[in-house]
Formats: structure tokens, sequence, C-alpha cells
């Protein structure tokens, strides 16, 4: 997890002890970034939940259409960070050969679209805090306007990484409340910013 206490700012909404192998049944062929595997169990959680996949994480039929549209702020931007720092710190032949694909950000969608065997078109949108809700809207009007039969929509963002996390305490619009309960607040008078959080949700 992240250290706070090299910030001012010592609140985020962490989630703690998250393992993807627990979740998934297939292994990830190539280990995803952090948001990716979050919007892996997400969309597994929510395809099992609409019937369209077995308990073995198989379509129950492998001609099924399912779009996949994703919303995130961030991207892998973790993914980003870590490539640098071995570029940085060691030159080129320290970074990885699965750098591109980890850290594009349609990885999101891709990633899932991959592991499920979904050959609808997969996209990610990245309209900052309300990239989830927006992708959700878009599958929405694909569906009521006939160009979709199924799509697979939410959201996913994790980005504790050091350096992500000091460019949002910089910019000035994090909770710096001293007590846990008081740092997120949005509909109060008395509210003094936001809380940074990581997770994932799927329809």
């Amino acid at each position: 997890g992240l250290d706070p206490e090299m910030f001012p700012v010592r609140f985020s909404g962490e989630v703690p002890k998250f393992s993807v192998d627990q979740h998934l049944k297939r292994h990830c062929e190539v280990r995803s970034e952090r948001s990716v595997q979050m919007g892996l169990v997400a969309g597994r959680d929510a395809l099992l939940q609409a019937g369209f996949i077995d308990d073995t994480d198989s379509l129950i039929r492998s001609s099924l259409r399912i779009e996949a549209i994703l919303g995130s702020a961030a991207g892998s931007c973790g993914e980003y960070e870590m490539g640098y720092q071995r570029f940085y710190e060691r030159g080129p032949r320290a970074v990885q050969p699965a750098t591109i694909p980890k850290l594009m950000f349609n990885a999101l969608s891709a990633n899932i679209s991959i592991y499920f065997g979904l050959i609808g078109q997969n996209l990610v949108i990245g309209s900052a805090c309300t990239a989830g809700a927006s992708a959700i809207s878009m599958a929405t009007q694909l569906i009521r306007h006939g160009y979709a039969d199924i799509v697979l929509a939410g959201g996913a963002e994790s980005c504790f990484s050091p350096a992500i996390f000091s460019f949002w305490t910089c910019l000035g619009v994090l909770a710096n409340s001293t007590e846990p309960s008081e740092a997120c607040r949005p509909f109060d008078r008395r509210r003094n910013g936001m809380v940074l959080s990581e997770g994932a949700g799927a329809i």
C-alpha cells in the first residue's frame, strides 16, 4: 500500500488485501495493472450475475456478441510510473516487453474482452471523474438505438502510486481532515475536499 507519512493528506480509499487470483477462475496470462485487475473482477461479477458466463468464467455461448465499454480517468497510471522508473534508473534494457500493452489506455476494456472472449467492440472512455457514468450512458444509447444487444459497462480506477498521489495532493483538492469520518462529505457545507479512492464496478 501507499505510505501516507510523506504526504500532508493522510486519507484515501484503498482496497486492502485485494488479490485478483482469489476472484478469477483462470490466471491472467500477462499480469495486468491493478485497475485492470479490479475491472476484470467487476466485469466477471456483472457477467456472472447476468447469466452470460458459467462458474468457470467462460461464456455460456461463444457466439454471444457482448460489447465492453468501460471508463477510467487515469488508466494504468501505475504501469507508466514503473516503466519510467525502470528506464531512468537502469536504462532501456530494464524496460519489460509487455509495458506498452499493459499501460495503454484501452488495457481495461481489451483485457476484459480477451479474458472473457467478448467479440463485440471494446473501448475506454476517459472523461475524468464521470468516466464510469459516461460509459454506462453510452452503453444505454447503443442499446436504445439498436447498435448493440448486450453491453458490459462500468469503470475502474487505482491511482495510488507515490507520484500520482503527490500530483493530487499538490492540486489542493484532497480532504485534509484530521478525522477519517469527516474526510469525505461531498454534500456537507463544511466539506474541505475529496478522498482519492480505488475500485471498480460494472453492469
